[in-house]
């Protein structure tokens, strides 16, 4: 990392499966992914680390290609997307605190699979910039 930057931890969480609360899987516990190779699945956009940690996940974990039908940058709507199309899709907790009716939330069955959300600034912070670090700080879980 660059001398001049700090980097500042916010939150780690888990990234879930979640799926229509009527496919025949979510009665399951834990998900094996390869078991969802046939799925529809919604995403972020292309080009973003949400949407290659999903192609990772169904590739290393499941061994399958994913059908990305859906793509949206909000993760809402791709809850949304999971309760009205049918659509699979990995999404972080953070989210999945939200009254999610129709969808069922499970482990995948291969693994964990997380994220972190920093914060990185310069060293030497202005006023405001430090204003905005610290009412980050005290709002991160």
């Amino acid at each position: 990392m660059h001398a001049d930057l700090t980097r500042a931890p916010l939150v780690r969480e888990q990234v879930r499966l979640v799926m229509p609360a009527t496919h025949p899987l979510a009665r399951c516990g834990r998900v094996p992914m390869a078991r969802l190779a046939d799925a529809e699945w919604a995403a972020c956009q292309p080009g973003t680390g949400h949407r290659e940690m999903q192609i990772r996940a169904c590739r290393r974990l499941g061994g399958f290609e994913p059908d990305l039908r859906y793509a949206s940058d909000d993760f809402l709507i791709l809850l949304e997307l999971v309760r009205t199309t049918g659509a699979c899709a990995l999404l972080p907790d953070l989210v999945l605190g939200y009254d999610a009716p129709g969808v069922a939330v499970r482990a995948i069955a291969e693994g964990t699979i997380g994220r972190e959300a920093f914060l990185l600034t310069r060293a030497t912070r202005t006023p405001a910039v430090e204003a905005v670090a610290a009412a980050l700080q005290a709002a991160a879980p």
